[in-house]
């Protein structure tokens, strides 16, 4: 739990970037629940193809969520590096195959600078 992290972060969180990760990862998680997705897990592992935020449903739809954090709105848009874009796709390669379902990516940025929060369906 977050409080757990707090208290003991040497146990649960190797440094404060990554409890930031973590606790943006939970409010989006917050944000797409009240929008009415289905969170089916949280940094899922797939082997070829690494690790995805959050993957959820919505209707017949799987969604791949990228949960990004930057200071100024414009630098939380251009956050997700190419290498991460093929990532992204080759993760939803291998989830079409396995949920045989459509598959889409999306991106739910958070900044200090309006919109503050912005998810984005479908981002390539």
């Amino acid at each position: 739990t977050i409080d757990d992290m707090i208290t003991e972060p040497n146990k649960k969180c190797k440094n404060l970037t990554h409890l930031k990760g973590i606790l943006f990862e939970c409010l989006a998680c917050v944000i797409l629940f009240i929008k009415g997705y289905k969170i089916l897990k949280r940094n899922f592992k797939i082997k070829t193809t690494s690790q995805i935020d959050i993957l959820c449903q919505k209707d017949d739809l799987i969604i791949i969520i990228e949960v990004k954090y930057r200071k100024k709105f414009k630098d939380a848009i251009i956050a997700i590096h190419p290498s991460q874009k093929n990532r992204l796709k080759r993760s939803a390669i291998s989830l079409n195959k396995n949920f045989n379902k459509q598959i889409r990516i999306d991106s739910v940025l958070f900044c200090n600078d309006k919109p503050f929060i912005k998810h984005i369906k479908n981002i390539f």
